[in-house]
């Protein structure tokens, strides 16, 4: 039987390894643009990303208490129980996510964990552990929604830049404007680096936080300052040189 410090370094890190594939695998989502249309090389497109993933981490702690407290109620279960939980949901995500990222599949590596943590808390804790109105409010309505949002916001943007483009730039010669998309290109992809940090980062963190208040380290949930730092750097450095591997 490991000791409580022996299970929280396994899920610490476990949880910096689905961090690392999270960073690889997701950043193709923030830069496959500005590659595609050259507006900056592979190398500076992976070095931007890996750098607002860095920063977004700071952000919020609000998607690491989902995914750490509001999937699996684990106060219920036993402490070796609910560790196992954790290591179970990781271990499920990060082998899909590796396999997907060594075939060049783009995926939500948060959903992933979800399912991970889902399937280990109903085999070790039965329906009942589960969180399901969290799941459904949360979780379930955000997989349904976010494609039809997604898509109505890209269109109504893009008819809108599109007219005001043509309003003040329709006597522009074509390379002038295309520097000034490329340059909206780069600032739109730093935004979604950014935004990808400051959601995706919070899985890793939300787990490694559950691990410390399930092992009595801290005495309530929150994201400690050097979770939030460890985190943030593992995805960036997952960013940084996998991130090609998707793109």
């Amino acid at each position: 039987m490991l000791s409580v410090f022996g299970y929280v370094i396994i899920i610490i890190a476990l949880a910096l390894l689905y961090d690392f594939f999270n960073g690889a695998n997701d950043s193709a989502n923030s830069i496959a643009t500005v590659i595609a249309t050259k507006a900056l090389t592979p190398l500076k497109a992976l070095a931007l990303a890996s750098l607002f993933n860095l920063t977004g981490a700071f952000a919020i702690t609000a998607v690491a208490a989902t995914i750490g407290k509001g999937i699996v109620s684990l106060p219920e279960l036993e402490q070796e129980i609910a560790f196992m939980v954790l290591i179970g949901g990781l271990l499920g995500a990060i082998i899909w996510t590796f396999i997907c990222t060594a075939l060049g599949i783009p995926i939500s590596v948060t959903h992933s964990l979800v399912g991970g943590l889902l399937g280990s808390g109903i085999v070790a804790g039965g329906m009942g552990i589960i969180q399901w109105e969290v799941l459904t409010n949360k979780v379930f309505l955000a997989i349904a929604l976010g494609p039809f949002i997604g898509f109505a916001a890209g269109a109504v943007i893009f008819i809108v830049t599109n007219w005001v483009l043509h309003f003040f730039f329709k006597k522009t010669p074509t390379p002038a404007t295309e520097r000034v998309f490329k340059k909206l290109q780069i600032i739109s992809s730093s935004f979604m680096a950014f935004s990808h940090g400051m959601n995706d980062t919070q899985n890793a963190m939300g787990v490694i936080t559950a691990a410390l208040w399930i092992g009595s380290y801290i005495t309530y949930f929150y994201v400690p300052w050097w979770v939030m730092l460890m985190c943030g750097s593992t995805m960036a450095l997952g960013t940084f040189l996998l991130g090609w591997r998707v793109i």
